[in-house]
């Protein structure tokens, strides 16, 4: 039984996990809010990438705290940085949310689809809109139960 808290594997039927001392008989509960892809990228386009500032931030939030990690980088901390470095930040993010998204997949016993390299190449080549949208995707099949 994987530990939904940190991934580790345990042994069917116990009541924590081995690794890190988290229930295994409970998932954690998280609110994803599920967005129109669409309208995000119009809203982004229209208002001249401030919501695509908004729309980074709270995808940073929700996958935190979709993975149980919520004190993990936080969205606006990531935003900053991102800004900071000229954009080379929002890189690395994307390729970090890209392997949580894969090891989500993994844990689920699904093959892994390498969101990962897709999401730093569509980055590397100023596409990030896209990498926003696909992550948003991921989100939204989260937020149905469908994943």
């Amino acid at each position: 039984m994987k530990c939904f808290s940190c991934g580790a594997d345990n042994q069917d039927g116990a009541a924590n996990c081995q690794a890190c001392g988290a229930p295994l008989n409970q998932r954690p509960q998280f609110n994803l809010q599920k967005r129109d892809i669409a309208k995000a990228i119009i809203f982004s386009i229209i208002t001249l990438g401030i919501y695509a500032l908004y729309w980074f931030v709270k995808m940073n939030d929700e996958v935190n705290q979709s993975i149980g990690n919520p004190n993990d980088t936080p969205g606006v901390t990531a935003l900053i940085l991102t800004i900071v470095t000229c954009g080379i930040y929002g890189i690395y993010w994307a390729y970090k949310k890209g392997e949580v998204v894969d090891n989500y997949y993994a844990n689920k016993g699904m093959p892994k689809p390498n969101n990962a390299v897709i999401y730093l190449v569509l980055c590397l080549f100023g596409l990030s809109i896209v990498t926003y949208a696909l992550l948003q995707n991921e989100l939204n099949k989260a937020a149905e139960g469908a994943i």
